[in-house]
């Protein structure tokens, strides 16, 4: 009986150690960017860069301010839809409001289109 036990208990600590050593092992490993953070990051400078800035990178009008209310993925997380507010401080009181699809091709995220709410 006594030597049952030490060979279940023998085989309980290699069992233990293989499953820390895969934990290890397996956290040294970089994984790819599987993350929405990236996307999200990219998103919001395409946003910023579209609603912002003209094409020489000059303020469309100063003090301009583009905030993003919403932005929620397609399950595939190929396609974004972006909810954004813009206003400026100095009229408080006027403001535009746009719906914005984006598709991710080549992970490039671009627009595909803009509905004014």
């Amino acid at each position: 009986m006594k030597v049952k036990h030490k060979i279940l208990t023998g085989i309980g600590i290699l069992a233990a150690i293989a499953i820390v050593a895969v934990v290890l092992i397996s956290g040294c490993f970089e994984k790819p960017s599987t993350t929405k953070d990236d996307d999200v990051t990219v998103i919001k400078q395409t946003i910023y860069n579209n609603y912002k800035y003209n094409a020489y990178q000059e303020e469309i009008e100063s003090g301009r301010e583009v905030k993003i209310e919403n932005l929620i993925f397609s399950e595939n997380k190929s396609v974004a839809t972006v909810n954004i507010s813009i206003t400026n401080p100095k009229y408080p009181k006027t403001g535009e409001g746009y719906e914005i699809i984006l598709i991710k091709t080549n992970d490039t995220w671009t627009i595909q289109s803009e509905n004014q709410t």
